[in-house]
């Protein structure tokens, strides 16, 4: 499920929603999601395989 959600993230034509949704999740607004996701790396499926 968790690649499903960053698929969606990565695709979305709706970037300024993905925020909105995510932040509820994490109790902080959209804008400090957005400030907190700066310089993060997700690691793809891939990424994770080879680990």
């Amino acid at each position: 499920m968790w690649y499903r959600i960053l698929d969606y993230i990565q695709r979305s034509k709706g970037e300024a929603e993905v925020p909105e949704i995510l932040s509820v999740g994490f109790q902080i607004s959209p804008e400090e999601y957005k400030k907190n996701l700066k310089g993060t790396h997700v690691l793809t499926l891939d990424e994770a395989k080879n680990i």
